[in-house]
């Protein structure tokens, strides 16, 4: 794995909703420089250093895909409850 790097499930509210919009676009290889505003990030509240309302820049570089896992009871009803508009 390259520094810096992680491992999560897109779309199941693994990551802030603005990582989910953008990585389900992207090809394996592609890096992209993205501005996520505060409502596709940490919102009004924020979260540690990251004061409420703040919008997020990120440089994003998709290493690889993978077959996506057997989804838990957990994820399965969090989609469910979060239909995508």
């Amino acid at each position: 794995t390259a520094a810096g790097a992680f491992v999560f499930s897109v779309g199941v509210g693994e990551v802030i909703p603005g990582w989910d919009r953008t990585v389900k676009q992207m090809r394996a290889g592609e890096t992209r420089r993205v501005v996520v505003p505060a409502s596709l990030g940490y919102g009004e509240k924020g979260i540690g250093p990251i004061p409420g309302g703040a919008d997020l820049y990120f440089e994003i570089s998709l290493l690889e895909l993978k077959s996506p896992p057997k989804l838990t009871e957990q994820q399965l009803a969090w989609l469910s409850s979060h239909a995508e508009p």
